[in-house]
């Protein structure tokens, strides 16, 4: 029974994005390039440690099954190890930036992440275009974010 002095009810979820901050084109390019300035001397420091002198003179693109470790198989268990228990990578956290499910608001879950991840290579395909893409989109989603359900958002107002 409805009581006719209450307001009508919505089945649209509630609007909680209201008090989100989206994160911008040159906080999270600014993030990733920390990211990688910490990623790529770990890796070339194992590559290096394993394989010598070789590792950083060869012009070969895998030098054996470590180097598959090193270069492909780290960096994607530490991102998806980061994203699913801290919410983003070193870069993206020292900045205040976090990547959560676009829906419950929490970190992303395994399956968003390998597909945020993966997501990344096939958006990388038509020049770039995905990262750009937030310069238009309202809630500043790359390709990446609007395939895995995730959107990334400042955590903390400087």
């Amino acid at each position: 029974m409805d009581n006719p002095y209450q307001a009508p009810q919505s089945d649209a979820p509630a609007a909680v994005d209201e008090h989100l901050h989206y994160c911008g084109f040159w906080r999270r390019f600014l993030a990733a390039l920390i990211d990688a300035l910490l990623l790529v001397p770990l890796t070339l420091l194992l590559g290096f440690a394993i394989y010598g002198s070789a590792y950083l003179d060869s012009e070969k693109l895998i030098q054996g099954p470590f180097d598959v470790v090193i270069s492909y198989v780290l960096p994607f268990v530490l991102s998806i190890g980061m994203w699913i228990t801290f919410g983003g990578t070193p870069g993206k956290l020292w900045l205040g930036v976090k990547i959560i499910d676009q829906q419950t608001k929490r970190f992303p879950s395994l399956g968003q992440s390998v597909g945020r991840y993966f997501a990344y290579f096939l958006s990388m395909i038509p020049l770039f275009l995905d990262y750009f893409w937030m310069l238009w989109d309202g809630k500043r989603q790359c390709w990446h974010d609007k395939l895995s359900g995730t959107i990334v958002v400042r955590s903390n107002r400087r």
